[in-house]
């Protein structure tokens, strides 16, 4: 007797993550961050080469940071009348105009108004993408959701550095802005390839309230500040680590940051499983002591010499940010429901644009002060030991442990 064919649709596993979605998610971010690293080895010899001074440079560079935060800002209210998508869509329209404004008047208010579109733009495109993906991520998956999604930055880390001052030396900057500007459109277009399904979070008040101004959530600052002493930490080898190297006779920052990214690779792919199965806590304290533990070696290799302690360190610097930034991103989206994840994905990337700029100025002056910028990775080291005691306060000590877990379910 034939057995009866079943000709009911199968349910969707709703625990898979290489979706249609979630892969449109992963080469959006990979390109909207290619860019913006093409840019970060560059534009500071651009903008000398053009006549520009120390301290306008210095101006043009904050000037980013400050547009940054001030669309993250207002992402939310943006989102929520125009449509995520189509913010993303626009941010990224705007940001491809930004780059171009570098070479069509070369002057310092046309390289002012450049790098303000260009933060405006990457401020609300990368805060929108994060909180869009976290949408179709399965909460059973979602640390190592993200630590895939990140790996777009560190391919983009590794390969936007010497892919802009390749094509600066060979092609000339003008060419290189407009590779930036096409990587911009080109991100725009596969945001047409978006699942055509409600991706932004947020969710009204029942009870009527005073306007948020500012539209943050209390809930993820506990979290969220945690990226701001990373920030300070990792600004460190993002600002000075050229310097650094030329200074000490190592090894060039290139080769540091190429040999760094096999481990933030390595540290990806097994953190956020990690995570997920075992909880922030097998993942955390770890990881931030592996930074603690590269800055003392980037100090040691300044001080006896030592190339082997030197790329011993930025394989360690790799694993570290690796599992450490994925880890804070899930530990702030978790803290609160998911229909208020793209508050707290605006919160998040605010307390790191907060703690990577002031990180810069403060190293900066570390450096001056004593003269030696072995002290900057020590400013690190202590700055990633703040980190661990204030995760241990708030996220260990099981009385605040137990009220912010309590927090998060609350709508």
């Amino acid at each position: 007797m034939a057995s009866k064919v079943d000709n009911k649709p199968k349910a969707p596993n709703e625990d898979a993550l290489w979706t249609k979605g979630y892969l449109t998610f992963v080469f959006l971010n990979l390109f909207n961050f290619m860019g913006f690293y093409m840019l970060l080895s560059t534009l500071s010899v651009y903008l000398s080469q053009n006549g520009c001074s120390g301290s306008e440079i210095g101006l043009i560079v904050g000037s980013f940071v400050v547009a940054s935060i001030a669309t993250r800002l207002l992402s939310v209210p943006l989102a929520k009348h125009f449509g995520a998508v189509r913010v993303v869509r626009g941010g990224l329209i705007v940001l491809s105009i930004g780059t171009l404004f570098f070479f069509l008047i070369k002057a310092m208010p046309s390289y002012m108004a450049a790098r303000i579109l260009e933060g405006a733009g990457f401020g609300v495109t990368s805060t929108l993408i994060l909180s869009m993906v976290a949408q179709i991520i399965p909460p059973k998956r979602m640390a190592e959701g993200l630590g895939y999604i990140g790996l777009g930055n560190t391919v983009s880390m590794a390969i936007g550095p010497l892919l802009g001052l390749f094509l600066a030396n060979e092609f000339g900057f003008e060419f290189m802005f407009t590779v930036m500007a096409g990587f911009g459109m080109l991100s725009a277009a596969i945001t047409l390839l978006i699942p055509n399904k409600n991706l932004f979070a947020y969710q009204e008040a029942k009870k009527p309230e005073a306007p948020r101004r500012w539209h943050l959530d209390w809930r993820p600052i506990a979290p969220a500040a945690l990226a701001i002493f990373y920030g300070v930490a990792v600004s460190s080898v993002t600002t000075y680590m050229a310097v650094y190297a030329s200074n000490e006779h190592l090894p060039s920052a290139a080769l540091f940051f190429l040999t760094s990214t096999i481990g933030t690779l390595f540290s990806r792919v097994f953190s956020g499983k990690l995570y997920d199965r075992h909880g922030h806590m097998a993942v955390i304290p770890l990881a931030a002591a592996t930074l603690i533990i590269s800055f003392l070696l980037l100090v040691k290799a300044a001080t006896g010499g030592s190339h082997f302690a030197y790329f011993l360190a930025s394989i360690l610097y790799g694993l570290g940010i690796g599992a450490t930034f994925p880890s804070i991103q899930t530990l702030t989206l978790s803290s609160v429901p998911s229909a208020k994840r793209t508050i707290s994905a605006v919160t998040f990337y605010v307390c790191f644009d907060l703690g990577s700029g002031s990180g810069s100025f403060i190293l900066g002056s570390v450096a001056q002060i004593f003269g030696d910028y072995t002290y900057v990775f020590l400013a690190a080291a202590i700055s990633m030991g703040l980190y661990i005691l204030f995760y241990s306060y708030f996220f260990v000590w099981p009385k605040k442990r137990h009220a912010f877990e309590e927090a998060a379910k609350r709508p």
